[in-house]
């Protein structure tokens, strides 16, 4: 077996303990330049921001092969070793369940981690800030599900005019129509019975076209 190619890594320090962070950024190479505009926002916060290419998590993690556990190693050792630890982690990519996309549709650039709940299978972010393993995450993570620096700008864009406009008490619930996986609609009504925010009820359904965190109507 030949190898299709074969390339020198350079040696990243996410373990070095001078590392200190408020807000991390992870995202794959091709959106770390678009995230640093993220990072330089909240810089202006006030809060230290550091943006991380995913590919190092991996190198230095796992052996180069991508996994979310080389993700959960790495935010381990920024809890334990860094010299400021981060209490905010953002995942600059969408992923799917199909690791190695052998479906075809890609759209997998941070790959989530499946996890067992009551209605089977879920994706946990969570799980990867779960450092002490009491199923509560160490820092305050979540996700922006883009696939393109594009769409990333223009996230970051809406996150930047949000949060510097006059702010909202709206929120959005999303569930998954019943299936023989489970279903997800009694969760979202306890949570809109209990939420203190303004919740507006609609049902749309669609058809997803691929195997991925993203549906798309057609």
């Amino acid at each position: 077996m030949k190898a299709a190619s074969v390339k020198a890594v350079a040696a990243s320090k996410l373990s070095s303990r001078n590392n200190a962070a408020d807000y991390l950024v992870i995202a794959p190479e091709e959106l770390v330049a678009t995230a640093r505009r993220l990072a330089d926002y909240r810089r202006g916060k006030g809060l230290k921001s550091m943006v991380v290419a995913l590919d190092d998590v991996m190198n230095e993690f796992n052996h180069g092969i991508s996994s979310p556990e080389a993700i959960k190693r790495f935010l381990a050792v920024a809890f334990t070793r860094w010299r400021k630890s981060p209490r905010y982690v953002v995942l600059a990519g969408d992923g799917s369940l199909d690791y190695k996309d052998a479906l075809g549709f890609g759209g997998n650039l941070i790959p989530p981690k499946l996890v067992p709940t009551d209605s089977g299978l879920a994706a946990s972010d969570n799980y990867l800030a779960d450092v002490d393993g009491d199923h509560l995450p160490e820092f305050s993570i979540g996700r922006l599900p883009v696939v393109s620096p594009e769409e990333l700008a223009t996230v970051i864009e809406k996150i930047i005019a949000y949060e510097q406009g006059p702010g909202s008490l709206a929120a959005v619930l999303v569930a998954d129509l019943p299936d023989n996986g489970g279903t997800s609609s009694p969760t979202a009504k306890r949570l809109r019975a209990s939420s203190p925010l303004r919740i507006r009820s609609t049902r749309s359904t669609w058809t997803t076209r691929r195997a991925s965190t993203r549906g798309e109507p057609p």
